[in-house]
């Protein structure tokens, strides 16, 4: 395969340790190294319910001549009403997407939003989208898409079915190499839903940690801060070369070689894609 790179789209760093998930033990500065030692050419940072520091983010991004994408792993509510904090990444698109994307991050934090976690819901997140300024991806096992198939809730799960399928140049259903039978089942899910409905798969590790032993101390911190997401311990939550996430997808068994060279390649188109802006 040579020395082909994929752009993460799905990344915490330490900003993520808010909002009773403590964990990251990783430094944003760590990240922009790795991704300039390994010739990637853009960094996103996707930390939970925030978009805190995306201005010195982007500024050390570009000292170190990467593209910065300007995203965040959202908690989206069907109604304010209910109870559901489900994980959606947003990116940027432009400079349009950046706005509406911090004015997400603020609205989550209203009285009447915040749950436990900042929340927005998901027709504000539709009304968004639909304005053709940020991508969406479908995120990890605690998303709307995932749990609503899981769980057999038909009608959460048509709704962000028809999310992807009316906004098939915008949302995109993230696959993630996990060797776990929930992830395959899930990932099974989307290869239907891909070929059913023409739809984008993408590529994400869920990176949590710069590499295996910083992963062996975000353990570590998670065990002695009581955090805990179902069997996350067993996924191997850091950054990895495209030759690495393709060898994990084919031990998964569940992508074609095709699927999986689709998928992580189209990290790139999508990290291209978003229009660079200078700051005033």
């Amino acid at each position: 395969m040579g020395n082909r790179t994929w752009t993460p789209l799905h990344l915490h760093d330490m900003i993520s340790n808010g909002l009773h998930y403590f964990e990251v033990c990783n430094k944003y500065s760590d990240y922009v190294k790795y991704s300039v030692d390994h010739g990637i050419t853009s960094i996103a940072v996707t930390n939970h319910g925030t978009v805190a520091n995306w201005v010195s983010h982007k500024l050390e991004a570009e000292k170190a001549g990467l593209k910065f994408i300007d995203g965040e792993e959202a908690y989206v509510t069907m109604s304010l009403d209910d109870k559901s904090r489900y994980h959606t990444i947003i990116l940027a698109k432009n400079y349009e997407g950046v706005k509406i994307l911090n004015q997400l991050s603020s609205d989550s934090f209203k009285p009447d939003h915040f749950y436990y976690k900042p929340r927005i819901t998901f027709d504000e997140l539709k009304s968004a989208v639909e304005e053709g300024n940020i991508y969406v991806t479908t995120a990890c096992l605690a998303s709307g898409l995932a749990q609503s198939f899981l769980n057999k809730d038909d009608k959460t799960h048509q709704a962000w079915l028809d999310l992807a399928i009316n906004n098939k140049k915008n949302v995109f259903l993230e696959v993630q190499p996990h060797n776990d039978p929930e992830q395959k089942a899930y990932n099974k899910h989307l290869v239907d839903l891909a070929a059913q409905y023409n739809l984008h798969l993408i590529a994400s590790n869920d990176i949590h940690a710069l590499d295996s032993e910083s992963d062996r101390i975000r353990k570590i911190i998670k065990e002695g801060k009581g955090s805990k997401y179902d069997d996350e311990d067993n996924f191997e939550l850091w950054c990895k070369t495209y030759d690495e996430m393709f060898d994990d997808f084919k031990k998964q068994g569940i992508l074609s070689d095709t699927q999986i060279a689709e998928s992580l390649n189209f990290t790139n188109v999508v990290a291209d894609s978003v229009e660079e802006f200078e700051i005033d």
